[in-house]
């Protein structure tokens, strides 16, 4: 944690604390009123590197994170750029996922959840479900249209877990979905 202050300065680093201990978390530490664990280590660094390399450069209109865990980068993301998110993951961690950017986002976000998705008429998150929620939390086999663009896909620490053809899925779903000038 030192390392990282020094690395990125304690007003970055303690700005994208959390104000809670969603959980009531035993391998949180407290820093004035904010609280992180080792996983905020790597997300730091990985926020760092996107302000640095995509976020400070243009305007991100909408994320897709594949493999987000427990929503802890998105928490980060969405407390300082307006923008949709999607993130894409097993339903045991979709479940902690709302839960947690539930608890730790200061104001009321509209969360699309697999419940949402299984009233969706054609089996597909419809345009209309896009434009009126702000978070979209969705297993794999979620079917989005085709008009759906996504200007930032990421994936931090999950594809080292997946199995090729699950990999080449994924890779689809971003050939497919990426704006004319996404990363």
């Amino acid at each position: 944690f030192v390392e990282i202050l020094q690395a990125l300065g304690f007003e970055f680093v303690f700005n994208n604390l959390n104000k809670k201990n969603v959980g009531n978390c035993d391998n949180s530490y407290k820093i004035e009123d904010r609280f992180f664990d080792k996983d905020f280590i790597h997300h730091i660094h990985y926020f760092n590197d996107l302000v640095k390399l995509v976020l400070g450069k243009k305007k991100i209109k909408t994320v897709f994170e594949i493999g987000g865990g427990f929503g802890s980068l998105a928490r980060i993301i969405l407390n300082n750029y307006d923008c949709k998110f999607f993130t894409i993951d097993l339903p045991e961690a979709n479940l902690l996922t709302s839960y947690y950017l539930h608890e730790s986002l200061p104001s009321p976000q509209k969360i699309y959840t697999y419940d949402n998705y299984l009233k969706e008429k054609d089996g597909f998150v419809s345009s209309d479900n896009i434009d009126n929620f702000d978070i979209f939390i969705l297993p794999p086999w979620a079917k989005f249209n085709d008009e759906l663009k996504i200007d930032l896909f990421i994936n931090a620490r999950s594809f080292m877990e997946m199995e090729f053809v699950v990999i080449k899925k994924y890779f689809n779903i971003i050939h497919k979905s990426i704006s004319d000038d996404g990363f």
